[in-house]
């Protein structure tokens, strides 16, 4: 088995600061090989072992009652049955299994350099959560887990579109990628805090997911001089009430005009 194309995130060059709010160990290997009947495989290193995922369709290669993925199933079957799917728990898990399989390999697509690729398995993963939100009826908990989910999925899907945007459009446009990724993180629908300030809190989940992107943007903006950083990001504090921050903002901005 010939290994065609590996990558490994370490140091901090460009792809590291990118790459910075992944979850999982400092560093992260992944590579392309061929399998011995000619297939092209993702082989990645995870805690304790080594991760093997398809590069089309399912990345565990299945095809769920003969379609290409599961969404393309319950798509299928929610035309024809639709009040049954609707309190089908069964559908709920197998739709949140395929999404966490879809998630690692955006992961992998990240390390590889494959933005596009990320692009498309983060969409697909966000086109089933909206899909199982309109449609099935599942616990609170195996909700809470979906949407936690949707936050790394849409932190990888800006680190993508981010790098994507640097190469072909310009540092402008990858600024901009960052801002919308921000934006789409704000606007997940979020689930209850826990009760007594226990367990894990969506709320700060994704707080911390965007300061890591928001940091991301400061440094795409200072690495290439793009002007009006800390008036835009004032502008947005102001609206998003976040008087704290907006107080930092206009300190740096002072510091700055001395």
């Amino acid at each position: 088995m010939s290994s065609k194309k590996t990558a490994s995130i370490k140091g901090d060059d460009t792809t590291t600061v990118l790459l910075e709010g992944r979850q999982g160990s400092s560093e992260v290997g992944a590579k392309i090989v061929r399998t011995m009947d000619g297939r092209k495989v993702i082989q990645m290193q995870i805690d304790l072992g080594l991760l093997q995922m398809e590069t089309k369709g399912r990345p565990d290669g299945q095809t769920p009652f003969g379609f290409q993925t599961y969404f393309a199933y319950l798509k299928h079957f929610a035309k024809k049955r639709e009040k049954s799917l609707v309190s089908a728990r069964k559908h709920a898990c197998e739709a949140i299994r395929e999404i966490k399989q879809f998630n690692q390999r955006c992961l992998a697509w990240l390390v590889l350099n494959r933005h596009a690729d990320v692009l498309r398995d983060a969409d697909h993963c966000l086109d089933l959560l909206c899909f199982l939100r309109k449609t099935i009826v599942y616990p609170k908990r195996v909700r809470d887990s979906l949407e936690r989910e949707c936050s790394m999925i849409l932190l990888r899907r800006t680190q993508a579109a981010t790098l994507l945007a640097l190469e072909k459009q310009g540092p402008p446009q990858a600024a901009e990628e960052v801002r919308k990724g921000i934006a789409s993180l704000r606007d997940l629908p979020r689930t209850p805090e826990p009760a007594n300030g226990g367990g894990k809190s969506q709320k700060r989940d994704i707080e911390k997911i965007i300061r890591k992107l928001t940091v991301l943007e400061d440094w795409i903006r200072e690495r290439y001089d793009l002007p009006l950083a800390l008036e835009e990001r004032l502008a947005i504090a102001i609206r998003e009430e976040e008087y704290e921050l907006a107080a930092s903002l206009r300190d740096r901005i002072s510091c700055r005009n001395r």
